[in-house]
């Protein structure tokens, strides 16, 4: 057998064929199994995520809206309070000051400054002895209804400050105002709300942010990692282009969700899942919360991981379990019949296989071992017939000879060696049979008829040349 033959035979053994057979019926099937189930708990896990994280991003708008609600309400309350709404319409100076008494008295830690302007936003009254923000009350702040106008931080301080603008009308009838109260309040305990206020426990929850997208400016407001609860520290930072372009591509978009690749979350880039709530919805200001995937997915992947290693010491066990009954049951006992046809191709016929499967290798191992048994007995009665014929042969008194259609002698009984003057056959064995005839024509004549295809040939007189000469 060539090297090429026996490594075809290994490639197409039937041990290969099994294992192969194992791995796309068992190993192939269940890998694609969990590699499907992983990707559907991802895919629930993440749609999971999001859902809590736009419901929390939700709530806390809520909560947000209803803070500033309040405070609109209040503000709005004191503008058509009957103390003060005739003091600040009068615009003499006992009223203001009587006016400016009766804030200093409403001040609180959440409550700032009051300020009032007039109907060409001239600055009339100041809680605050230092000046104003800007000489004159600039148009945001001429609203026909209260609301929040501005955002300031304030440096020397460190304050962060909302500034909250409330028209005042001299009567109930007048179309247009007197003026315009200002708020001065403190945005602290709105932001430590949005935010999370200490950010010691920072990475153990989801990640608060305020977005803004004003066309003058998007930016991101973030915690910075050493804020405490009393002091705020914020960080701003540009708007990741990703979530800019999603709001942009929907200007009036509510709400929203999405997943980011490389998002700065607590100064590290990170796949991250995120949801965003506009709090106001005449205001480009939206609150962000995000996830970072590796916390999403920690459970998923520690649980596939450990499905993963317990499923493939199950399989790996019935794996093995399978190989080794089909090798006891089927491989085996083929390979014993195999070698027992090498074995009696060499002449050994006394061979008998042993196999007891049960099943049709059992029977083809019967069949083999009948069939060397009829080997055994047609070679044995073969034997005895050469016997027969050999004594037969050898015991006749003429002579029998065979040669090739050269004449050369291959065959030739001991008469037929005494008759022509040899002292053995094996002496005769190569002799030219037609150099021993007396006329070569005759041996020509012979040969001729039997190339003719004559297969008897009449009984013909010929006279042959001994060894010796004798004729």
């Amino acid at each position: 057998m060539t090297p090429e033959s026996q490594k075809r035979q290994r490639n197409n053994s039937i041990e290969r064929r099994f294992v192969v057979s194992i791995l796309w019926v068992g190993v192939i099937p269940m890998a694609l199994a969990l590699i499907v189930g992983y990707v559907v708990a991802r895919e629930a896990q993440r749609v999971s995520v999001l859902q809590a994280l736009s419901t929390a991003a939700g709530k806390t708008a809520e909560g947000i809206r209803l803070a500033l609600d309040e405070r609109k309400i209040v503000v709005s309350g004191l503008c058509r309070s009957v103390l003060l709404r005739p003091l600040l319409a009068s615009g003499s100076p006992e009223d203001l000051i009587r006016a400016r008494t009766f804030l200093e008295s409403l001040k609180s830690p959440d409550r700032g400054e009051f300020f009032y302007f007039d109907s060409s936003g001239r600055l009339l009254l100041s809680t605050r002895n230092t000046p104003f923000r800007f000489d004159e009350l600039p148009k945001r702040y001429r609203v026909d209804e209260a609301a929040f106008v501005d955002y300031h931080f304030d440096t020397e301080s460190g304050a962060h400050q909302l500034f909250l603008s409330c028209p005042l009308y001299a009567t109930y009838n007048d179309s247009r105002p007197a003026g315009w109260l200002v708020e001065q309040q403190n945005a602290q305990p709105l932001m430590q709300f949005i935010l999370g206020g200490s950010s010691k426990r920072l990475g153990e929850r989801d990640r608060y942010e305020i977005i803004v997208t004003e066309d003058s400016a998007t930016f991101c407001v973030r915690l910075e990692p050493d804020t405490s609860g009393e002091k705020l520290l914020l960080r701003f930072s540009p708007l990741h282009p990703t979530l800019q372009q999603y709001i942009s591509a929907q200007p009036d978009v509510m709400s929203g969700s999405l997943f980011i690749w490389r998002y700065n979350s607590t100064g590290m880039l990170t796949p991250v899942l995120l949801a965003f709530q506009r709090i106001l919805p005449e205001a480009p200001v939206f609150i962000a919360v995000h996830r970072p995937t590796p916390q999403v997915f920690s459970f998923i992947n520690a649980a596939t991981l450990i499905t993963l290693v317990i499923t493939g010491i199950i399989i790996g066990f019935f794996c093995i379990g399978a190989y080794r009954f089909v090798n006891n049951t089927i491989i085996r006992p083929l390979s014993l019949v195999n070698e027992g046809a090498q074995i009696i191709r060499q002449g050994d016929l006394e061979l008998k296989l042993r196999i007891n499967t049960g099943d049709e290798i059992e029977e083809l191992a019967a069949s083999f071992n009948e069939m060397a048994a009829a080997l055994r007995e047609n070679l044995s009665i073969l034997q005895k017939s050469e016997e027969k014929y050999r004594g037969l042969v050898t015991a006749m008194r003429d002579g029998l000879f065979r040669t090739d259609a050269s004449g050369c002698i291959l065959f030739i009984n001991p008469a037929g060696a005494r008759i022509l003057g040899f002292a053995s056959e094996e002496d005769t064995l190569g002799a030219d049979f037609s150099a021993m005839f007396e006329d070569e024509h005759m041996f020509r004549v012979l040969l001729e008829e039997h190339s003719s295809g004559t297969t008897t040939i009449d009984l013909r007189r010929v006279w042959l040349r001994r060894t010796d000469g004798e004729a």
